[in-house]
């Protein structure tokens, strides 16, 4: 039997929640700290409530953080084109409880990013309004566009490794 965790990030975090769909193929997300700490932070929570769900034997969950928005402001580059953008983080985990009562644990997560137009009129960068750069789209000279993308990673701690829970 597989359990699902779903941890309400927005209500644990103060975000608003975003529930959209995407797919792609995309790279790490470790170039922005901002970005990887938040998302570093959902896994750790995701994996605390499987590990704490999982009364004995082995157990098997479906993880979900739902949607929510990052900031991207530690890579220049990504703080003026993309800014922030809303992410969630998926994946399956198995948790193994020995009898002396410690954890291991196994799973891979995937993390689906997704971002609309860049700019909100009332926003600004060194004092330069992004008003007359989204006004180009309704004349025409400019269009929306969506930024989709994933990432996969593996995880664990097992049996005798150094970090054994």
């Amino acid at each position: 039997m597989v359990a699902a965790v779903t941890h309400d990030v927005a209500a644990s975090s103060g975000t608003k929640a975003y529930r959209r769909t995407s797919s792609g193929l995309g790279r790490t997300c470790a170039r922005d700290g901002d970005f990887r700490s938040r998302v570093d932070e959902i896994v750790g929570l995701l994996i605390a409530s499987a590990l704490g769900e999982c009364a004995g034997g082995t157990c098997d969950f479906e993880l979900d953080s739902y949607w929510f928005g990052a900031s991207m402001t530690n890579n220049i580059d990504y703080e003026l084109g993309v800014r922030g953008v809303q992410f969630r983080v998926r994946g399956d985990m198995t948790v193994w409880n020995s009898p002396e009562g410690t954890n291991s644990y196994m799973g891979e997560y995937w993390v689906e990013v997704y971002k609309d137009w860049n700019f909100d009129d009332e926003d600004q960068i060194w004092n330069i309004g992004f008003a007359p750069y989204n006004a180009m789209v309704d004349y025409g000279v400019a269009k929306d566009f969506a930024v989709k993308g994933y990432t996969k990673q593996s995880y664990g701690i097992y049996p005798g490794s150094k970090n054994h829970a």
